[in-house]
């Protein structure tokens, strides 16, 4: 099953086409490694 195509009527701002999202997932594991990655032989 496929979704219906985007109507193209859409009045971005600026004329602008496109949009772009970065996004970053840190954890408390993460934080630990970063401090000392002997942590990772517990």
């Amino acid at each position: 099953m496929t979704a219906p195509p985007v109507s193209a009527s859409f009045p971005w701002p600026q004329g602008r086409r496109a949009a772009v999202a970065v996004t970053f997932d840190l954890d408390a594991e993460s934080v630990m490694l970063a401090i000392d990655p002997a942590y990772a032989e517990r």
